[in-house]
């Protein structure tokens, strides 16, 4: 589903680079713990660059996704 999303050009293979070196990125899947709300950011591509400060900021308060497309 992500591949389909993101599609083969620009922000897959970006994805691919990060997971090759180990590095979580927006597209990573969240394990939601059931006990927290869920949150969803959407937007386009600036929402890509926030969603990890987002995710840190609200550990351990909310389960933070990103829609995989803009």
């Amino acid at each position: 589903m992500l591949e389909q999303n993101l599609g083969n050009g620009f922000y897959l293979p970006l994805h691919k680079k990060d997971k090759i070196a180990g590095r979580s990125n927006a597209w990573d899947f969240v394990q939601d713990d059931p006990k927290l709300p869920r949150v969803l950011l959407i937007g386009d591509s600036i929402s890509r660059g926030y969603t990890q400060d987002v995710r840190k900021a609200m550990a351990g308060k909310a389960n933070v996704h990103r829609a995989p497309e803009n």
